[in-house]
């Protein structure tokens, strides 16, 4: 079971990374220049996913659930903004997944704990 929690991390990681490395690079310049501010309504979806993968590392339940919301945010925020399956698929999909790995591994540690007790 740990092997899914660190695919989880590591794909939740790869994710954050990119798209903070893409949000700092190229959004942040354009918000102080104020030339982006369509983006800001996007911005509290964007962290909400990002504070998910840091809530795993201390709880797994809270952490998934927090990146599933934050990934389906983001996925139904581009849907209607943008009308366009592939740019809401690319920026909810990554976290909808890793939230759902973190909500599989937390079932089976569960359920196979709470079965080892009886």
């Amino acid at each position: 079971m740990e092997i899914i929690k660190w695919i989880a991390r590591i794909l939740g990681f790869a994710a954050s990374i990119f798209f903070l490395s893409f949000f700092i690079g190229e959004v942040v310049p354009d918000l102080i220049a104020g030339k982006a501010t369509d983006l800001i309504p996007f911005l509290p979806l964007f962290l909400l996913a990002v504070l998910g993968y840091v809530l795993t590392w201390f709880n797994t339940f809270y952490g998934g659930w927090t990146l599933v919301l934050g990934g389906a945010a983001m996925w139904v925020y581009q849907l209607i903004e943008n009308r366009d399956w592939y740019i809401a698929t690319v920026f909810g999909a990554p976290f909808l997944m890793v939230g759902v790995l973190f909500l599989i591994y937390w079932h089976k540690v569960e359920f196979s704990a709470s079965k080892n007790l009886f």
